[in-house]
């Protein structure tokens, strides 16, 4: 299945009190469009309520999540997380990352 292909990656920011900036092009990925962001915020780590990508997530009557990712097209975009929150980046099948990570798509 080639949506099982994709490769993900998790980033967390742990500080309390400060944004933090994240350049995929420091982890040697040269080319790391399209890609999919779902970045993950709470008023406080105790809070049962979340946003992902500033919205809440709806769960539809069928039990699915309906989640709408942040679409980057632009390689030079870095990923901004606020104080304690995290990120899940999903890269498309057709980036270069995938590709080398996963392999070739038949």
């Amino acid at each position: 299945n080639m949506e099982q292909e994709r490769l993900g990656l998790l980033i967390i920011n742990f500080n309390g009190g400060k944004d933090i900036s994240v350049d995929l092009k420091d982890f040697s990925m040269s080319d790391i469009v399209p890609r999919d962001e779902y970045l993950v915020t709470a008023a406080n780590l105790k809070s049962k309520s979340i946003l992902i990508n500033g919205k809440h997530p709806v769960i539809g009557t069928d039990g699915t999540d309906h989640l709408h990712p942040r679409k980057v097209t632009d390689s030079q975009r870095k990923i901004l997380l606020d104080p304690q929150s995290y990120g899940f980046v999903q890269f498309s099948r057709h980036s270069a990352v995938s590709q080398r990570e996963c392999g070739p798509y038949r």
